[in-house]
């Protein structure tokens, strides 16, 4: 039988290191298969790979080869390969807003990747430009046609990465983490439209993902991978009923832990860091006279007792970071009060006391991005210290090493740039640069949503162990309901800018009493893993997963 994409015996080395080893996989005409895997398993390179994309650094095994509709892509030249990439077959990737040119409006941008691989007129690339907009879901796809990026949602930009990607009707399309960064909802409104458009079109589609309960919602196969090599692979329903290599049972077992346990420990007992929101309100203004202004946070109250985790949940725009924001000091309320560390901010009064500046502490979601790529680990961990006038010389170094020591790094670490690390690590120092200070409020907006599964537990377990033995209050903003509800004592639900529902963590999870939670407790079962296949893992594989970094963990720490 021939198949419409055969890799056989890929190999590829990145400046002599081998990324991935003698990788085999096949998938027909209208089959769905499944990717899954930690960062910087392989996942990606694979399918750079099939698009003949990989970074110049890159070089393929020459006993490796790529079959797609029965030709070999690793023996295409660019001129070749340009007229059958799009053509045969089609990308999304993970983060719409860089793949997308902001200078272009969307409609552009379609009708240039039709006209690429078509011989068409402007007008014809046109009407099916705002067809495919209309496909995968773009309500008035005529307006929308000539918006830029920054004028549509999260879920409406990846909706256009899928329209241009499907522009030269591929026989493959290849989705890379496309629902990732996308809150419950919108994930449950791309991937069904993934299957529909599947069964539509007839298509084949590679789905990558790092989260087998997403993988599983959507592909009738599963390949896993683990540092470059495939460790397992079959039908969904075999590898979840019986997996056979410890780590996809590993794996699975990580996703179950965080659905049904609890990961969060009571912290020790707090007289400060309690925290009281009132009618808060944030408004941002448009810069110039004709913009509008746009209501972040409308007239929201808000408690976090002291020593307690208060999750924050919702979907993207509904204002959670806005008011992670506020309460870190980074954005005047125009309305409200704020009450912690014994003082009230408000718009009038909003300056903080030097002494208690270190006291409130803010970790953000993208590690990357937080950390300056061009100083040391050392300098940076070394700059909180500096703003509260913190110990000096050895005491500093000590302080910083003890630091480390908590969330599981060792002392070479200091010496360090944030490009030597894996996005797990880089998180664990986001998390210590906030520590140094001994907060009694810490504020977590969205620290475990760009990390993989295993990865994410990691993170949670240690902050659950840092409540536990320093006591302090926390503020834990995510999109998915199963990773707040995790770590969170209480649970308050936003949409729109207002609170719609709290109450405790297992109350907003089983007895959800607004209809807008009930959708989102809805989309996250759409890719929950069957509950009644647990009985199959063994307790005693969640030991590997360690919080720790070193060469004998079961997984690598990012």
């Amino acid at each position: 039988m021939t198949h419409l994409l055969e890799i056989s015996n890929l190999s590829i080395d990145i400046n002599g290191a081998r990324v991935v080893e003698a990788l085999s996989l096949a998938i027909d005409k209208g089959e769905c298969l499944g990717i899954v895997g930690e960062s910087g398993s392989g996942k990606s390179l694979t399918a750079l790979a099939v698009l003949g994309l990989l970074p110049l650094a890159a070089s393929v095994d020459a006993a490796s080869a790529i079959r797609l509709v029965g030709t070999d892509i690793t023996r295409l030249d660019d001129a070749a390969m340009r007229r059958f990439r799009g053509a045969r077959v089609g990308i999304v990737f993970q983060d719409p807003m860089s793949c997308l040119n902001p200078f272009m409006k969307v409609g552009a941008q379609i009708v240039e990747a039709i006209r690429t691989h078509k011989p068409v007129s402007g007008a014809d690339a046109r009407r099916q430009a705002q067809n495919l907009l209309r496909e995968v879901g773009i309500r008035d796809p005529e307006r929308r046609f000539g918006a830029f990026p920054h004028e549509l949602s999260g879920g409406q930009q990846q909706r256009v990465m899928i329209a241009m990607a499907l522009s030269a009707d591929p026989a493959l399309l290849i989705a890379d983490e496309p629902t990732t960064a996308l809150d419950a909802t919108v994930q449950h409104q791309i991937l069904t439209l993934l299957k529909r458009l599947r069964a539509q079109r007839g298509m084949a589609l590679m789905f990558i993902s790092h989260d087998l309960g997403v993988v599983a919602s959507i592909a009738e196969r599963v390949a896993v991978m683990r540092h470059g090599r495939l460790v397992e692979s079959g039908p969904v329903h075999d590898i979840l009923a019986a997996p056979r290599h410890p780590y996809t049972r590993a794996l699975i077992a990580a996703r179950r832990r965080m659905v049904g346990g609890r990961t969060k420990g009571a912290g020790q007992a707090a007289t400060t860091g309690g925290v009281v929101v009132e009618g808060l309100r944030i408004v941002y203004r448009a810069k110039h006279s004709l913009g509008r202004s746009f209501v972040a946070v409308d007239d929201v109250d808000l408690v976090i007792e002291p020593g307690q985790v208060m999750g924050l949940v919702g979907e993207s725009g509904s204002g959670k970071s806005s008011i992670a924001r506020a309460l870190a000091g980074l954005a005047r309320p125009d309305k409200g009060r704020i009450a912690m560390l014994g003082q009230e901010f408000t718009r009038q009064s909003w300056q903080i006391p030097r002494h208690l500046r270190g006291k409130r502490q803010i970790v953000f979601q993208n590690p990357t991005g937080a950390l300056n790529p061009r100083l040391p680990i050392s300098t940076q961990l070394a700059e909180p210290l500096n703003a509260i006038h913190g110990p000096t010389g050895q005491e500093r170094v000590d302080r910083m090493i003890q630091l480390l020591a908590e969330v599981g790094l060792d002392e070479s670490y200091l010496d360090r740039y944030p490009h030597e690390m894996s996005g797990g690590q880089k998180q664990r120092i986001c998390i210590a640069r906030a520590l140094l200070s001994d907060p009694d409020v810490l504020i977590c907006d969205e620290v475990v949503s760009s990390l993989d599964v295993t990865t994410q537990l990691q993170v949670l377990d240690l902050l659950a162990s840092l409540r536990a033995k320093r006591g302090f209050s926390m503020l834990f903003i995510g999109h998915d309901l199963d990773v707040v509800a995790a770590v969170s004592d209480h649970i308050a639900v936003m949409h729109e800018g207002r609170i719609i529902e709290t109450g405790t963590a297992a109350d907003i999870i089983e007895r959800p009493t607004n209809s807008y939670t009930r959708r989102l407790i809805d989309a996250m079962d759409a890719v929950r893993l069957p509950q009644d296949l647990s009985d199959d893992f063994h307790p005693g594989l969640l030991g590997h997963i360690e919080t720790g970094v070193g060469a004998t963990s079961f997984f690598a720490a990012g």
